[in-house]
């Protein structure tokens, strides 16, 4: 409980410090949640144009889309700040004071180095959520209701663990910026789409070794109730949960 007070407290102050630049706060925010908007408009104008993107539908890659929006978004207020940069402060010898914190490091780095701009994601993904339901078939049960917010959890788990792990890397080669780069710019973008839409080679690197698909598009074929995508075994559609959790140990171990 004294950790939780603490880590709230250190989130007020960082919030605090991040609204004295008020104007500076509000660009930045504008920015992201335009960049993430930009790439919405993309795939509006991609389906608008083609009516389904192997087999799937407007709403459907909507509701695909805002998985991944929402999920990057909570990982990246959480991790994006300390992480990314990270080598900085290895390189100018500033890690070490974190270490002689009496608080564990990377909890400390999290708590105190939040990026408040990435909130936006959370204002986009309600309204396309709202949108989406508005225009799909989707039953919300209480069970369904429980496995999303599971399923969110399990896919931020999953990018935090892809971070953390870029994050351990700078200790060994200190200049990692290129891999957050590729990760934030390329990777994330592949999986606004189907991951149903490219080669064996893709899929299975999604699933089994960096396992991105679990962010969106198997949880989306469940809630969706879709067939046929024809990747690897249906049960995978329920898997996103757990394998954020042994993702997220994992990367922890090595960090």
């Amino acid at each position: 409980m004294r950790t939780i007070k603490l880590c709230l407290k250190f989130y007020a102050t960082s919030l605090k410090s991040t609204l004295e630049y008020r104007l500076e706060f509000v660009t930045s925010s504008l920015t992201i949640l335009l960049f993430s908007a930009s790439m919405l408009v993309s795939i509006w104008i991609l389906l608008d144009r083609f009516k389904v993107l192997q087999g799937w539908t407007l709403y459907e890659a909507l509701f695909l889309y805002n998985l991944n929006t929402i999920a990057y978004g909570i990982c990246a207020f959480l991790f994006y700040g300390p992480l990314v940069h990270l080598e900085e402060m290895v390189q100018r010898g500033e890690f070490d004071i974190v270490l002689v914190r009496p608080m564990n490091p990377l909890l400390y780095l999290v708590v105190t180095r939040p990026i408040y701009e990435f909130l936006g994601h959370m204002i986009l993904g309600g309204a396309i959520f709202a949108v989406c339901f508005a225009n799909l078939n989707i039953s919300l049960t209480t069970l369904k209701v429980v496995f999303l917010i599971l399923d969110i959890g399990g896919a931020v788990l999953i990018y935090s663990a892809s971070f953390l792990i870029v994050g351990a890397l700078t200790f060994w080669i200190v200049k990692t910026y290129s891999i957050f780069d590729i990760l934030t710019n390329s990777i994330e973008h592949l999986i606004d789409y189907p991951v149903s839409i490219y080669g064996k080679v893709v899929q299975g690197l999604f699933t089994f070794i960096i396992p991105f698909a679990f962010v969106n598009f198997y949880p989306a074929r469940f809630f969706l109730d879709r067939k046929g995508d024809n990747m690897f075994n249906p049960i995978l559609q329920y898997g996103t949960p757990l394998v954020g959790i042994v993702f997220f140990f994992l990367a922890y171990r090595l960090w």
